[in-house]
């Protein structure tokens, strides 16, 4: 009896000490949640500056583009459909533009007369609602972003009506913009391990992605939480969820505006675990530390348990004993 009675103190003893650590254990808890909460929030403002930083380059892209249409479409070999030397000034032209992969020309029929690039079989463009836009007006317009039938490439086609002295439209001048660009960008951005960039057009197909850029261009993005949220967006936002890749990702995104039904969604996703993983680590680190002082707190108490407590139970267990047994001594 005098050993269960002692071994059931003692249990309690630690018991009561292991219960006093529970509250230390809660507040590492708790304060690796509001870190975590923090890197969170602060990964998200990163991953959307980095993301409207990319916008910002693509809107000077744009503003570029609108500027040298807008100087092409004066010049006096657009104006009077010179095909020989037009087509030999615009690939000279497109030779030091890296982010063009084509300028070009149609008269208002549609027809293509002048065209950096070798012309393909399609000459005329009269079926484009771009082209149609930019022969009703002095106005600037930004097409589709979309994928290139024969380069498999992602651009955005730019076009600018062509007008004489007296106003009448001769055609339309026009420049697709390569975004492979975004690639080169992501790819010298000194992004955390992991973090993917992907354009995505209107209809859901990925124009752009960094990295594998083969493994995923051209294919349709499933309707994920992210996904919804962007289609539901109209500027720019931040959120978290499962990425294509089936990884829990921190996202950012923005939209490049083009024709109506045109628009693309630029996406920044950073994989949680990387996000997190100074906090985790700092959280592991902790629970180790505490782990270690309980067990030698614990062990220190079996231990000394017998010296500064058992021992006096007992004896007055065994001075119970005697007077019970008429010892009053004792």
């Amino acid at each position: 009896m005098p050993i269960l009675h002692s071994s059931s103190l003692r249990v309690r003893l630690l018991l009561f000490i292991f219960v006093c650590f529970l509250p230390t254990f809660g507040l590492i808890l708790y304060g690796a949640a509001t870190e975590r909460q923090e890197d969170a929030f602060k990964a998200k403002e990163n991953a959307l500056r980095l993301a409207r930083m990319s916008a910002g380059n693509h809107q000077q892209i744009i503003q570029s583009a609108q500027q040298l249409l807008t100087t092409l479409s004066h010049l006096p070999i657009v104006q009077s459909a010179d095909q020989s030397s037009c087509s030999n000034i615009f690939a000279g032209l497109i030779q030091d533009l890296t982010h063009y992969s084509n300028i070009a020309a149609a008269t208002a029929d549609g027809t293509v007369f002048c065209t950096a690039q070798p012309p393909q079989l399609q000459t005329t463009i009269n079926n484009k609602v771009w082209f149609k836009q930019a022969l009703r007006g002095p106005r600037f317009i930004i097409g589709p972003y979309h994928l290139d039938e024969n380069s498999k490439k992602a651009t955005v086609t730019l076009a600018l009506g062509v007008h004489d002295e007296q106003g009448v439209t001769r055609g339309v001048v026009y420049a697709e913009i390569d975004l492979t660009w975004l690639n080169r960008f992501a790819a010298d951005a000194a992004l955390p391990p992991g973090t993917t960039v992907t354009l995505r057009d209107g209809r859901g197909t990925i124009l752009t992605r960094y990295p594998d850029a083969a493994q995923w261009v051209g294919k349709v993005v499933p309707q994920t939480p992210i996904v919804n949220a962007m289609l539901n967006k109209q500027g720019e936002g931040t959120g978290e969820g499962m990425g294509m890749d089936k990884q829990p990702r921190l996202f950012a995104f923005i939209r490049l505006r083009g024709e109506p039904g045109g628009d693309a969604d630029l996406s920044i996703g950073i994989p949680t675990k990387v996000a997190f993983s100074e906090v985790e680590h700092l959280l592991a680190h902790n629970l180790r530390v505490l782990t270690i002082v309980v067990l030698i707190t614990l062990a220190l108490a079996w231990l000394g348990s017998d010296f500064f407590v058992l021992r006096r139970v007992r004896g007055l267990l065994h001075a119970t004993k005697r007077i019970s047994s008429g010892d009053f001594t004792s």
